[in-house]
């Protein structure tokens, strides 16, 4: 199993941060699942500073094994 592990941070006001995994059975489903993010999702600056942002990443969780 593989976990798509979404981190949003925000910085207007008092700084806040998320944390989100979404479950994928394969790497290859992460990965598009990565790269759906980062297309739907970019950074809000206000006066040169980055306001709120969603990165994520893709982790193995768990080996899957055949019986």
């Amino acid at each position: 199993m593989w976990s798509l592990v979404v981190f949003t941070l925000a910085t207007s006001g008092a700084a806040s941060a998320t944390v989100t995994a979404l479950e994928f059975s394969t790497e290859q489903l992460c990965r598009i699942g990565y790269r759906e993010l980062q297309a739907l999702t970019e950074p809000i600056t206000s006066e040169g500073l980055a306001r709120y942002k969603v990165a994520g990443t893709c982790v193995q969780t768990s080996e899957v094994t055949k019986k």
